[in-house]
Parts: structure tokens; sequence; C-alpha cells
């Protein structure tokens, strides 16, 4: 399939002014191209889902925009960004490439009818790779459709690529394609051989060292809910129950499988809520926990971030870190929700707040808070030179409905 005609135009945005926190500002006021070399190529950067950036940005004094694109919808997921494209999913059912220090349209491509949802796209030198309600889509980076897997529809993730193969999941499936002609290469159902097909798996898949990593979100405590697949055929390797639900994985660095899950207790009295606890486990290479730690805050279903000396764990109360090494809590941070936070170099970038009107905040890696910026809606994607997100657009576009931009935000001159 050629792609189509650009059906939005990438604008500079101006006119509103930033808001000023810890030494940091954001302002909407438009700054200098970005400058080129930055890279956040999926969903938590890599294949491990560590969201540990190495080559990152020093927070600065001030951010301010220096491209953004209109989006229909404050659904839209963050960018991606790959050899000098920011990839963009505007959840109506578009796939757009944008330069990505200029903000223009190179060119868009369809991912099915008007509202086809869908995830951030995963990218890499062979091609690009995006989920939506109507399957798993592969384009060329000229944005030719190169092949469209519809038994995936209403995929529940972000796709991973590794070494060829693309990995999915599937409400209770996990399936492996090819990259490049898009033939099936495994599918599995983890939780079957256990007597529960129905298990659902967390829409998050962890791949590292040949090995994918399932984790389940709901379903029955008497299966497992962590699963070790080989990456090349899908069988299994190990599995493990902790009686946890809504894990979410991630590997360390090091190959360190961590998981943090949810650990719900029914009330006695059925008018209750549930009380749950966030527990984070470190997995040991053969599934057995090297350890268990229980967090302060609970039910939070986003990623946790991990670098080689913690474990950043998003909760209701901020941002929880343990040690990586034995699982003692560390620091918290933060006074309330937060969501999924990036490690980027020195610095822990999270968004504080919910989609409507949250704001980024950064902290050392110890926990000191360095800065604030003002309005994001999700994950910020941090790269060596820029930062890019996801924000409420202006007050006029959001008098004519309920629109979002996709915005790079760069240091401003003197910062």
């Amino acid at each position: 399939m050629a792609p189509t005609e650009p059906t939005r135009r990438a604008v500079l945005a101006s006119g509103v002014a930033g808001l000023t926190s810890l030494g940091g500002c954001l302002g909407r006021s438009s700054a200098d191209p970005v400058p080129p070399g930055s890279d956040y190529p999926m969903d938590r950067y890599s294949p491990g889902r560590a969201a540990r950036v190495e080559n990152a940005l020093t927070p600065p004094e001030s951010l301010a925009a220096s491209w953004s694109l209109s989006v229909p919808a404050t659904s839209t997921p963050p960018p991606s960004i790959h050899d000098g494209r920011a990839y963009v999913n505007d959840w109506e059912g578009t796939l757009f490439a944008l330069d990505a220090t200029e903000g223009t349209t190179e060119w868009s491509a369809s991912l099915g009818d008007d509202r086809a949802g869908g995830t951030r796209p995963t990218v890499d030198d062979s091609g690009i790779y995006t989920a939506t309600r109507y399957g798993l889509f592969a384009h060329d980076h000229d944005g030719t459709q190169r092949w469209h897997a519809e038994d995936v529809s209403s995929a529940r993730g972000s796709p991973i690529i590794s070494d060829g193969t693309v990995y999915i999941t599937y409400v209770s499936t996990v399936k492996a394609f090819d990259a490049a002609s898009g033939d099936l290469r495994w599918s599995r159902k983890p939780g079957e051989a256990y007597g529960s097909g129905n298990v659902t798996l967390n829409r998050t898949l962890a791949v590292a060292d040949d090995t994918v990593y399932a984790v389940r979100e709901r379903g029955g405590y008497d299966v497992p809910d962590v699963f070790a697949l080989d990456a090349a055929d899908g069988d299994e390797l190990w599995h493990a129950g902790t009686n946890l639900v809504y894990h979410r994985p991630a590997v360390t660095p090091g190959g360190d499988l961590v998981t943090v899950g949810q650990r719900q207790v029914e009330p006695d009295d059925p008018d209750e809520h549930i009380d749950a606890w966030d527990v984070v486990v470190r997995w040991s290479d053969d599934g057995t926990p090297a350890w268990r730690t229980e967090l302060d805050g609970y039910r939070t279903y986003t990623q946790p971030a991990v670098d080689g000396e913690r474990v950043y764990a998003p909760t209701t109360e901020g941002i929880e870190a343990v040690s990586l090494s034995d699982g003692d809590p560390l620091w918290q941070v933060g006074d309330g929700l937060t969501g999924a936070p990036v490690v980027a170099g020195d610095h822990v970038w999270v968004r504080v707040g919910d989609t409507s009107d949250g704001e980024l905040r950064v902290y050392t890696r110890n926990g000191e808070a360095v800065a604030t910026y003002g309005d994001v809606r999700a994950r910020p994607a941090v790269t060596a030179n820029a930062v890019y997100l996801v924000r409420p657009a202006s007050a006029i576009e959001t008098l004519l409905g309920d629109t979002s931009e996709i915005v790079a935000l760069v240091p401003t001159s003197g910062a």
C-alpha cells in the first residue's frame, strides 16, 4: 500500500504561558529545532521494557516546544523516535512519520477505519510495527505497508521487535511473527496447560536473552502468573505462581527479570472495596523469587523502570525505589498517582497526577527533586537532545474538541 497524503500538519506551538516549579518551566512558545541524534524507538525504550536510557538530556532550567502536532484524541500514545523521525499513531487510525527535528509530516498511512485505536509504534531498521483493533501492521520506512496480521485484532500492547521477530499479546495468547514476511512463527496460550485458557495476559511483554516474559493481568488464583517462553519457538522454560495480578515486567540491563504485581485481599463485607498493595519481585533464572517486597502504594497498573541498582515503581503514593540486590526500600517521593517512569542518564522522569492535568517531574536516581515542567498526559520519551510527549492542547483548541498535542521539547536558549 502506498503512503497516503498527510491529513494533518505539524504546527509550531505558541502563545500560552508555561508553568514554573522547582526551577523548571515548560513554555508553549516556539524554540529552536531539535538537534539530530535522538532515539527512543519503542515503548519503555528497549525489548526488555527497562525504560533505561543511557545517553539522555540533562534536565535543563526550562523547556519549550520546538514543534507540535495536533491529534484528535486524549488517548493518543506517545511517539517513538528512530533515525531522525518521530512516529505517531494518532488513535484515529493514522500512522504519521514526522521529521524529528522540524516536526514536518513526511508521510502518513492508514491503520484501519476511524477510531482504530492502537499502541505506540515500535521501530527499528527493518520497519515500523503498530497494533490497533484492526490487527498488527508492518510498514517500511517509506510508508509502504509490508504486511498486516488481522488475526491479532484488539492486540493489547505495543509490539516488541527483537532479532527479526515481532512479539505481541492477544488477550490470553502470545504470538511471534517474522518481521520481514509477517508469517506466524509460533502462538502460545501460557495458561492453557493449567486448565485456565481464559487467563488474561498483561498487554506488556518483555523480551531479553532469547526469552519472552508474559505475565498475568487477571484470572484465577489457582494458575501460574509469570511465564518464561523460549523466544525461538514459544516453548515454556518455566512458570511461577505468586497470587498476584496486574503484573508489569521489566528486565534489567544485567538480565534480571523484575515484576510489579498486586496482592489483593477480598473484604469481609462485600460492600467494602478490595484492599490491594503493589509487590515487587526479582526472579532468579530458574523462576524462583530472589526476593519479594511489598510497597506502600497500591492499585497502579503501569510499568516500573529498572537500572543496575534500583527498581523504580510508580504507585498511588508516588515513586518508590527499592534495591535491586536485596529488595530493601530505599526512598519514596511524590504526593500522589504517578505514571510510568523513565530512567534517563542520572535522572528519573515521570508524569505526576492524572492524564487530564498531570505535570512532568524529574528526580535524581537518589530521589532528590530537580525540576517540574507543566502539562503532560502520558509518559515521556527522553532522548539525548529532546523530550517528546503528549500534552493537552491549547485552550482555544480544547474548546473545539477534546484534543491533544504531540510535542517535542528542547532546552530554551540560555538554559
